[in-house]
């Protein structure tokens, strides 16, 4: 399976999983190093699922 790295800055673990379990079930692994989401999935995520897991910062 391939891996992708994505900043793990403004991304929830919850909604990373959530994602990922809807796309992939059980097929897939992720671990955090670094301030970077290591992702061993079937296939890379897109530049639209990985927005859907960003928060937005009213600050």
């Amino acid at each position: 399976m391939p891996e992708q790295a994505i900043s793990s800055g403004y991304i929830s673990k919850k909604a990373l999983v959530e994602l990922l379990r809807e796309l992939f079930g059980t097929d897939w692994g992720a671990t955090l190093s670094r301030d970077t989401w290591i992702l061993d999935v079937p296939r890379k995520l897109t530049e639209q699922e990985i927005s859907r897991l960003k928060y937005k910062y009213d600050g």
